[in-house]
């Protein structure tokens, strides 16, 4: 049985008075700092962090932040001991059910060509022949200072 755990949405939309205060506060990327056509070779998840190691000796670390996703990239390979999480289901806002796939869907990218480009608050996921996805996290609702990174479809 999934464990099931109610749950709020994590990222709240940022609203601008103005597209001059929108361009201001766009998230600068260095382009040698985005993950373009490079082939997955693992990931480790801890239940918190995400690290994905690519075939060209990057690696992209990936939590939930203050309203946005942190994310990095690096060439030294973050430590992490995997968890072993269970079936576990989200009761999202107004009972929507939804299982936590984070490391099926990611199975399906390994040995995969994949891009990765970022927003001012989340992370999108690009691969060949797939759909696109998006890091976010939810919340628990008990205690809301518990998030879980969710990949999900955009």
């Amino acid at each position: 049985m999934a464990n099931r755990i109610k749950v709020g949405f994590g990222i709240k939309p940022i609203t601008y008075r103005s597209f001059a205060e929108a361009a201001c506060d766009r998230r600068s990327e260095r382009s040698e700092d985005l993950i373009r056509k490079e082939v997955l070779k693992s990931y480790v998840f801890d239940g918190k962090t995400l690290v994905c190691e690519f075939q060209n000796g990057l690696n992209l670390t990936v939590s939930c932040g203050d309203n946005k996703i942190d994310w990095f990239i690096s060439k030294a390979k973050p430590a992490l001991a995997a968890a072993r999480i269970g079936p576990t289901e989200f009761e999202l806002p107004g009972g929507t059910r939804t299982v936590w796939m984070l490391t099926s869907i990611l199975d399906r990218f390994l040995g995969e060509r994949v891009a990765v480009f970022p927003s001012e608050q989340l992370l999108f996921l690009y691969g060949q022949d797939s759909p696109e996805y998006m890091f976010d996290f939810y919340t628990d609702t008990a205690a809301t200072n518990i998030r879980y990174l969710v990949l999900a479809e955009s």
